[in-house]
């Protein structure tokens, strides 16, 4: 994430304007289950924008937490990134 400022509320994700593959390694990815916008939806919105526009994106996930925490390795799934599970 790349604050606009010390004291900004805005924040712009680096996945903004990139065209190259994204590759993401996570021990695991939760936005929360609730309406509530986090940190991570800003680039989760990022990232959905950068599939919309052909970008390739693959993400590896810990599958113990994958299970645990579904939600946003489904979101990525359906926007179109490649998502692998491995065990620990």
């Amino acid at each position: 994430m790349v604050s606009t400022g010390a004291d900004s509320t805005s924040s712009i994700s680096p996945f903004g304007a990139v065209e190259a593959p994204i590759e993401v390694g996570a021990f695991y990815a939760s936005d929360g289950d609730g309406p509530e916008r986090t940190k991570l939806t800003t680039v989760l919105d990022a990232i959905d924008a950068a599939i919309g526009r052909g970008v390739r994106v693959r993400l590896l996930a810990d599958a113990g937490f994958a299970v645990t925490y579904p939600t946003t390795l489904a979101r990525l799934e359906k926007s179109g990134a490649e998502v692998r599970k491995e065990l620990r």
